[in-house]
Order: C-alpha cells, then structure tokens, then sequence
C-alpha cells in the first residue's frame, strides 16, 4: 500500500504555480514537479474544484464572530481557574490531609464518620433584571405567571454532610435583610434561612446552622 504525500508546499508556492500555469510558463506536469505539489491538486485549483485562499473541510458551525468569543470566554475562565493554583499543588494538598488524618486520630474520630462534617458554600452575585419567559396556560387561567426573587445582591448557600453520609439542612445566607414576602414558600422546610451584612459565611454562621440542625433533630 503507498504512503500518503503529505502537503510540503506553502500557501505561496501553490499561488506561484496556478499563476505560472495559467501565464503558459509551465505546464500541469512541470508545475507540479517545480513545486512539489501534486498534479491532481492543481487540477483541483485550475478547474475551480478548489480555491486558493478557502479552507477546505467541512463548513464551520460557528461563525468567525461566535467563535472569537468563545476564545475570549475560554481565555477569561482559564485566568480565573488560575486563582486556585496556588491552593492547588500537591504539597498543598498532601499537607491538607496529613493535617486531616492527624486531627481524626488526635480527637479519636476513626471509627466515629457521624462527627466528622465538611461544608462548602457557593455564592450568587447581583441579579438586576427582572426574569421573563413565555409560558403556555390554558384560556381563563388567572394569574400565570408565579412571582420569582429578583434584585438582591448577593446569597450565599451552604452546604454540610458527615463522612456517614448524613445532610445538614442547606442554609441560605441573603443580603442584610430576607426577601418580603413567600421567599421560602418553594423551599423545602427544613431549610434554614438567616441573613448577615454583605449575604457572605462567616464562621458564626456555621454554629448557628449545627444549632438548627440539632435541634431539627431532636423535635
């Protein structure tokens, strides 16, 4: 089986020989020997069947605009990620938990996964515009649209469970005040709700949720 030729020639070599054919200078056969470029890819260039300068393959789906900003969006969320590098190497993470193992075996909590908790929290930014949908309702029906919590400028919702698998009740920290209102209405119930000056976790707040928890827990 032959080997496939691969392209060798350049953008400006392959313009030099479809220019010096159609000059009558060389002929297909010359061309292709000068150059280095196959006679059938000539062909292609001098029937029309290809065009200098047009990628070849299949037709892009996006478009040169859709996709310059989707490079910019990559490069943008690849300099943020970098904010975690470095909290992210090895010797972080093997000192992280080498200081874990210790602190279990320290506090005798190797055989007891009901007390050991992780929690992590994720925040919501500014949310200015009011939400608008289309939506489908039968003929008659009042009020169709439900009313969704907007304007608010920041929420931070935390998150804990036990390494037995157990689930603290997310925890859903607003911006100096809670939402007027059936804010909790869509909720599930056990659901704890508080409030502190700029809607961010501070420590306190991780107490206050044990505290709920516990108390959930025992009525």
């Amino acid at each position: 089986m032959a080997r496939q030729k691969y392209k060798k020639y350049t953008h400006e070599q392959l313009c030099e020989a479809v220019d010096q054919i159609k000059r009558g200078i060389l002929t297909n056969t010359r061309a292709s020997k000068r150059f280095d470029i196959p006679r059938k890819t000539l062909d292609d260039y001098l029937k029309g069947k290809s065009i200098i300068g047009k990628k070849s393959g299949q037709k892009p789906y996006l478009t040169q605009s859709q996709d310059s900003s989707l490079v910019n969006y990559v490069k943008t969320a690849t300099s943020l990620a970098r904010s975690r590098v470095a909290v992210s190497s090895q010797q972080v993470i093997d000192n992280y938990f080498t200081l874990l193992n210790t602190t279990i075996e320290k506090l005798g909590l190797t055989d007891k996964p009901a007390q050991i908790w992780n929690a992590d929290e994720a925040g919501f930014g500014k949310e200015t515009e009011q939400i608008k949908q289309k939506i489908i309702a039968t003929t008659g029906t009042k009020k169709p649209y439900r009313q969704q919590m907007t304007d608010y400028d920041h929420i931070t919702v935390l998150a804990c469970a036990s390494a037995a698998g157990t689930f603290m009740p997310n925890m859903l920290i607003y911006t100096k005040a809670l939402p007027s209102g059936r804010y909790a209405s869509e909720m599930p119930s056990n659901w704890i709700f508080s409030t502190s000056e700029n809607g961010y976790i501070t420590r306190g707040y991780l107490k206050i949720g044990f505290q709920e928890y516990i108390y959930l827990t025992l009525v």
